[in-house]
Protein backbone atom coordinates (compact mmCIF):
# COMPACT_ATOMS: atom_id res chain seq x y z
CA UNK A 1 0.00 0.00 0.00
CA UNK A 2 2.61 2.31 0.96
CA UNK A 3 4.59 1.75 -2.25
CA UNK A 4 1.95 2.21 -4.21
CA UNK A 5 1.19 5.30 -2.54
CA UNK A 6 4.71 6.33 -3.65
CA UNK A 7 4.43 5.68 -7.08
CA UNK A 8 0.95 7.68 -6.88
CA UNK A 9 2.10 10.96 -5.39
CA UNK A 10 4.58 12.12 -8.10
CA UNK A 11 2.41 10.84 -10.62
CA UNK A 12 -0.56 13.02 -9.51
CA UNK A 13 2.07 16.10 -9.00
CA UNK A 14 2.80 15.81 -12.78
CA UNK A 15 -0.86 15.77 -14.03
CA UNK A 16 -1.51 18.92 -11.35
CA UNK A 17 1.21 20.38 -13.54
CA UNK A 18 -0.25 19.66 -16.57
CA UNK A 19 -3.59 20.64 -15.47
CA UNK A 20 -2.68 24.19 -14.38
CA UNK A 21 -0.56 24.65 -17.28
CA UNK A 22 -3.90 23.88 -19.67
CA UNK A 23 -5.98 26.74 -17.15
CA UNK A 24 -2.52 28.97 -17.41
CA UNK A 25 -4.17 31.26 -20.14
CA UNK A 26 -7.98 31.38 -17.71
CA UNK A 27 -6.72 30.72 -14.28
CA UNK A 28 -4.40 32.10 -11.86
CA UNK A 29 -1.90 29.49 -10.29
CA UNK A 30 -1.47 29.89 -6.75
CA UNK A 31 1.92 29.16 -6.15
CA UNK A 32 4.79 31.00 -4.54
CA UNK A 33 6.42 31.99 -7.47
CA UNK A 34 2.90 33.04 -8.50
CA UNK A 35 2.31 34.77 -5.08
CA UNK A 36 5.65 36.86 -5.63
CA UNK A 37 4.92 37.90 -8.88
CA UNK A 38 1.50 39.09 -8.11
CA UNK A 39 3.01 41.61 -5.14
CA UNK A 40 5.41 43.10 -7.73
CA UNK A 41 2.81 43.88 -10.11
CA UNK A 42 0.34 45.32 -7.43
CA UNK A 43 2.70 47.16 -6.04
CA UNK A 44 3.80 49.00 -9.21
CA UNK A 45 -0.18 49.13 -10.15
CA UNK A 46 -0.39 50.92 -7.01
CA UNK A 47 2.20 53.09 -7.62
CA UNK A 48 1.02 54.10 -10.89
CA UNK A 49 -2.60 54.48 -10.10
CA UNK A 50 -1.34 56.90 -7.38
CA UNK A 51 1.38 58.91 -9.45
CA UNK A 52 -1.51 59.10 -12.69
CA UNK A 53 -4.69 60.25 -10.16
CA UNK A 54 -1.99 63.08 -8.57
CA UNK A 55 -1.26 63.89 -11.71
CA UNK A 56 -4.70 64.47 -13.47
CA UNK A 57 -5.60 66.47 -10.61
CA UNK A 58 -8.65 64.22 -9.47
CA UNK A 59 -10.32 64.29 -6.33
CA UNK A 60 -8.84 61.42 -4.75
CA UNK A 61 -9.33 61.60 -0.85
CA UNK A 62 -4.89 61.42 2.32
CA UNK A 63 -4.80 58.28 7.00
CA UNK A 64 -5.98 55.23 8.98
CA UNK A 65 -3.70 52.20 8.86
CA UNK A 66 -5.07 49.43 5.91
CA UNK A 67 -3.25 46.43 4.34
CA UNK A 68 -2.08 46.72 0.72
CA UNK A 69 -2.38 43.35 -1.33
CA UNK A 70 0.65 44.24 -2.65
CA UNK A 71 1.75 42.66 0.44
CA UNK A 72 -0.88 40.42 1.11
CA UNK A 73 -1.55 38.61 -2.09
CA UNK A 74 -4.65 36.59 -2.73
CA UNK A 75 -6.58 38.30 0.16
CA UNK A 76 -10.10 39.51 -0.66
CA UNK A 77 -10.34 43.14 1.22
CA UNK A 78 -13.39 44.74 2.58
CA UNK A 79 -12.91 48.75 4.20
CA UNK A 80 -15.60 50.21 6.36
CA UNK A 81 -15.52 53.91 7.63
CA UNK A 82 -17.94 56.00 9.97
CA UNK A 83 -17.45 59.03 9.96
CA UNK A 84 -19.05 61.96 12.08
CA UNK A 85 -19.91 65.10 9.74
CA UNK A 86 -22.05 68.69 10.21
CA UNK A 87 -25.74 67.63 9.64
CA UNK A 88 -26.00 70.16 6.70
CA UNK A 89 -22.82 69.26 4.99
CA UNK A 90 -23.49 65.61 4.73
CA UNK A 91 -24.98 65.49 1.59
CA UNK A 92 -22.08 67.71 0.09
CA UNK A 93 -19.01 65.00 1.33
CA UNK A 94 -21.00 62.39 -0.31
CA UNK A 95 -21.31 64.60 -3.63
CA UNK A 96 -17.18 64.78 -3.70
CA UNK A 97 -16.59 61.33 -2.49
CA UNK A 98 -18.84 60.39 -5.80
CA UNK A 99 -17.14 62.42 -7.63
CA UNK A 100 -13.63 61.06 -6.72
CA UNK A 101 -15.40 57.88 -7.78
CA UNK A 102 -16.49 59.19 -11.10
CA UNK A 103 -13.06 61.22 -11.89
CA UNK A 104 -11.58 57.18 -11.55
CA UNK A 105 -13.67 55.58 -14.03
CA UNK A 106 -15.89 52.56 -14.26
CA UNK A 107 -12.92 49.81 -14.99
CA UNK A 108 -11.48 51.12 -11.08
CA UNK A 109 -14.39 52.56 -9.31
CA UNK A 110 -18.22 51.85 -9.04
CA UNK A 111 -20.90 53.39 -6.99
CA UNK A 112 -23.49 50.00 -5.79
CA UNK A 113 -25.36 52.12 -2.80
CA UNK A 114 -25.97 56.00 -1.86
CA UNK A 115 -28.81 56.46 1.33
CA UNK A 116 -29.50 59.62 3.23
CA UNK A 117 -31.69 60.16 5.86
CA UNK A 118 -33.15 61.72 8.84
CA UNK A 119 -33.12 59.24 11.89
CA UNK A 120 -35.84 59.21 14.47
CA UNK A 121 -33.80 61.56 16.90
CA UNK A 122 -33.95 63.95 13.93
CA UNK A 123 -30.06 63.61 13.16
CA UNK A 124 -29.52 63.26 9.36
CA UNK A 125 -27.60 60.00 8.45
CA UNK A 126 -25.65 58.55 4.93
CA UNK A 127 -24.19 55.87 3.36
CA UNK A 128 -22.19 55.08 0.39
CA UNK A 129 -21.14 52.05 -1.19
CA UNK A 130 -18.27 51.43 -3.51
CA UNK A 131 -16.13 48.69 -5.90
CA UNK A 132 -12.71 50.03 -6.30
CA UNK A 133 -9.54 48.36 -7.64
CA UNK A 134 -7.84 47.12 -4.88
CA UNK A 135 -4.50 48.63 -5.78
CA UNK A 136 -6.57 51.98 -5.12
CA UNK A 137 -8.78 51.06 -2.23
CA UNK A 138 -5.99 51.94 0.36
CA UNK A 139 -5.70 55.33 -0.89
CA UNK A 140 -9.30 56.41 -1.97
CA UNK A 141 -10.28 55.60 1.74
CA UNK A 142 -7.35 57.37 3.42
CA UNK A 143 -7.68 60.41 0.72
CA UNK A 144 -11.53 60.63 1.85
CA UNK A 145 -11.03 61.60 5.62
CA UNK A 146 -9.06 64.64 4.52
CA UNK A 147 -12.63 65.67 2.63
CA UNK A 148 -14.29 64.92 5.57
CA UNK A 149 -11.97 67.14 7.65
CA UNK A 150 -12.27 69.48 5.59
CA UNK A 151 -16.02 69.88 6.17
CA UNK A 152 -15.38 70.33 9.62
CA UNK A 153 -16.15 66.19 10.48
CA UNK A 154 -14.02 63.57 11.80
CA UNK A 155 -13.40 59.78 11.36
CA UNK A 156 -15.03 57.91 14.14
CA UNK A 157 -13.94 54.46 13.32
CA UNK A 158 -12.19 52.82 10.49
CA UNK A 159 -12.40 48.54 9.68
CA UNK A 160 -10.32 46.69 7.57
CA UNK A 161 -11.49 42.72 7.11
CA UNK A 162 -9.83 40.16 4.68
CA UNK A 163 -10.44 36.57 3.60
CA UNK A 164 -7.39 33.95 2.10
CA UNK A 165 -9.45 33.80 -0.97
CA UNK A 166 -5.91 32.87 -2.85
CA UNK A 167 -5.65 29.72 -1.07
CA UNK A 168 -8.96 28.64 -1.61
CA UNK A 169 -8.22 28.99 -4.77
CA UNK A 170 -5.37 26.95 -4.77
CA UNK A 171 -7.37 23.93 -2.79
CA UNK A 172 -9.76 24.45 -5.57
CA UNK A 173 -6.89 23.80 -8.17
CA UNK A 174 -5.28 21.06 -6.09
CA UNK A 175 -8.62 19.29 -5.91
CA UNK A 176 -9.56 19.51 -9.78
CA UNK A 177 -5.90 17.74 -10.43
CA UNK A 178 -7.03 15.06 -8.40
CA UNK A 179 -10.19 14.61 -9.85
CA UNK A 180 -8.98 14.96 -13.47
CA UNK A 181 -6.76 12.60 -12.43
CA UNK A 182 -9.40 10.21 -11.81
CA UNK A 183 -11.25 10.80 -14.98
CA UNK A 184 -8.60 9.90 -16.84
CA UNK A 185 -7.88 6.48 -15.26
CA UNK A 186 -11.63 6.13 -15.30
CA UNK A 187 -11.35 5.95 -19.08
CA UNK A 188 -8.37 3.96 -19.52
CA UNK A 189 -10.27 1.59 -17.97
CA UNK A 190 -13.77 1.88 -19.91
CA UNK A 191 -11.30 2.02 -22.80
CA UNK A 192 -10.17 -1.40 -22.49
CA UNK A 193 -11.72 -5.17 -22.50
CA UNK A 194 -13.35 -7.68 -20.12
CA UNK A 195 -15.81 -5.12 -18.41
CA UNK A 196 -18.62 -6.49 -16.90
CA UNK A 197 -21.80 -3.58 -18.16
CA UNK A 198 -22.59 -2.83 -14.84
CA UNK A 199 -19.44 -2.01 -13.77
CA UNK A 200 -19.36 -0.03 -17.39
CA UNK A 201 -21.94 2.04 -16.20
CA UNK A 202 -20.77 2.96 -12.72
CA UNK A 203 -17.45 4.23 -13.94
CA UNK A 204 -19.24 5.87 -16.33
CA UNK A 205 -21.64 7.60 -13.86
CA UNK A 206 -18.07 8.19 -11.81
CA UNK A 207 -16.66 9.90 -14.50
CA UNK A 208 -19.66 11.88 -15.21
CA UNK A 209 -20.35 12.84 -11.08
CA UNK A 210 -16.10 13.92 -11.21
CA UNK A 211 -16.58 16.13 -14.07
CA UNK A 212 -19.73 18.03 -12.87
CA UNK A 213 -17.36 18.36 -9.34
CA UNK A 214 -14.51 19.87 -11.43
CA UNK A 215 -17.31 22.22 -12.97
CA UNK A 216 -18.21 23.06 -9.61
CA UNK A 217 -14.78 23.66 -8.52
CA UNK A 218 -14.13 26.08 -11.59
CA UNK A 219 -16.80 28.58 -10.49
CA UNK A 220 -15.44 28.48 -7.14
CA UNK A 221 -12.08 29.61 -8.40
CA UNK A 222 -13.93 31.82 -10.92
CA UNK A 223 -15.95 33.78 -8.10
CA UNK A 224 -12.47 33.53 -5.83
CA UNK A 225 -10.93 35.71 -8.60
CA UNK A 226 -13.65 38.34 -8.72
CA UNK A 227 -13.58 38.64 -5.32
CA UNK A 228 -9.71 39.37 -5.64
CA UNK A 229 -10.19 42.07 -8.18
CA UNK A 230 -12.14 44.08 -6.61
CA UNK A 231 -12.83 45.66 -3.06
CA UNK A 232 -15.84 46.37 -1.36
CA UNK A 233 -15.81 50.17 0.41
CA UNK A 234 -18.18 51.60 3.12
CA UNK A 235 -18.76 54.63 3.91
CA UNK A 236 -21.50 55.62 6.83
CA UNK A 237 -22.23 59.29 7.63
CA UNK A 238 -23.80 60.14 11.19
CA UNK A 239 -24.61 63.86 11.65
CA UNK A 240 -25.49 66.06 14.38
CA UNK A 241 -28.05 69.52 13.86
CA UNK A 242 -27.39 73.11 14.82
CA UNK A 243 -24.22 75.35 15.67
CA UNK A 244 -20.82 73.81 16.45
CA UNK A 245 -20.48 71.47 13.77
CA UNK A 246 -18.31 68.29 14.80
CA UNK A 247 -15.76 69.76 17.04
CA UNK A 248 -15.31 69.84 20.79
CA UNK A 249 -18.06 73.10 20.92
CA UNK A 250 -20.57 71.18 18.80
CA UNK A 251 -19.80 67.87 20.89
CA UNK A 252 -20.82 70.08 24.34
CA UNK A 253 -23.70 71.70 22.55
CA UNK A 254 -25.40 68.31 21.36
CA UNK A 255 -24.62 66.74 24.80
CA UNK A 256 -26.32 69.79 26.33
CA UNK A 257 -29.12 69.57 23.91
CA UNK A 258 -29.90 65.85 24.84
CA UNK A 259 -29.23 66.00 28.33
CA UNK A 260 -32.05 69.49 27.83
CA UNK A 261 -34.26 66.77 26.31
CA UNK A 262 -34.17 64.26 28.63
CA UNK A 263 -35.01 66.48 31.40
CA UNK A 264 -38.27 67.92 29.55
CA UNK A 265 -39.57 64.40 28.99
CA UNK A 266 -38.84 63.40 32.32
CA UNK A 267 -40.89 66.22 33.63
CA UNK A 268 -43.77 65.85 30.98
CA UNK A 269 -43.62 62.24 32.69
CA UNK A 270 -43.52 63.01 36.17
CA UNK A 271 -46.56 65.42 35.27
CA UNK A 272 -48.50 62.77 33.29
CA UNK A 273 -48.73 60.76 36.74
CA UNK A 274 -48.78 63.94 39.28
CA UNK A 275 -51.81 66.25 37.69
CA UNK A 276 -54.86 63.60 37.66
CA UNK A 277 -54.22 63.97 41.42
CA UNK A 278 -53.56 67.58 41.62
CA UNK A 279 -56.82 68.93 40.03
CA UNK A 280 -59.24 67.22 42.63
CA UNK A 281 -57.27 68.39 46.10
CA UNK A 282 -56.60 71.60 43.90
CA UNK A 283 -60.70 71.84 43.20
CA UNK A 284 -61.27 70.76 47.05
CA UNK A 285 -58.78 73.56 48.26
CA UNK A 286 -60.26 76.05 46.14
CA UNK A 287 -63.85 75.52 47.29
CA UNK A 288 -62.46 75.18 51.27
CA UNK A 289 -61.32 78.71 50.89
CA UNK A 290 -64.68 80.23 48.34
CA UNK A 291 -67.23 82.08 50.27
CA UNK A 292 -69.44 79.43 49.83
CA UNK A 293 -67.08 77.13 51.57
CA UNK A 294 -66.74 79.30 54.59
CA UNK A 295 -70.16 79.42 54.86
CA UNK A 296 -70.48 75.45 54.76
CA UNK A 297 -68.12 75.59 57.32
CA UNK A 298 -70.03 78.04 60.19
CA UNK A 299 -73.19 76.42 59.54
CA UNK A 300 -71.41 73.05 60.03
CA UNK A 301 -70.03 74.32 63.47
CA UNK A 302 -73.37 75.36 64.57
CA UNK A 303 -75.23 72.47 63.92
CA UNK A 304 -72.75 69.53 64.88
CA UNK A 305 -73.04 68.49 68.29
CA UNK A 306 -69.78 69.13 69.27
CA UNK A 307 -70.73 72.92 68.84
CA UNK A 308 -73.63 72.42 70.91
CA UNK A 309 -71.76 71.12 74.05
CA UNK A 310 -68.89 73.42 73.86
CA UNK A 311 -71.78 75.93 74.20
CA UNK A 312 -72.96 74.67 77.18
Amino acid sequence: MRKSLIIALPLLAALAGCQNAEEAGNEPIATEAAAEGFADIAEAKDAAAEAEIAASGGAVFSQPAAVSPSVAPGVAFQYSYDFRVPGDKIEGVQDEHAAACETLGLSRCQITGLNFSQSENGYPEGRMEFLLDPAIARKFGRDAIASVEKAEGVLTTSNVSGENVGAEIASSQVRSAGMEAEVKRIEERLAGKGLANDERVELRRRAEELRDMMGGEKETRRNGEKRIATTPVQFNYSGNMGIGGSGAFGDALSASTDSMTSMLGLLLMLAGVVLPWLLPIGAVVLFVKSPLGAGLRRWWGRNTPLADESAK
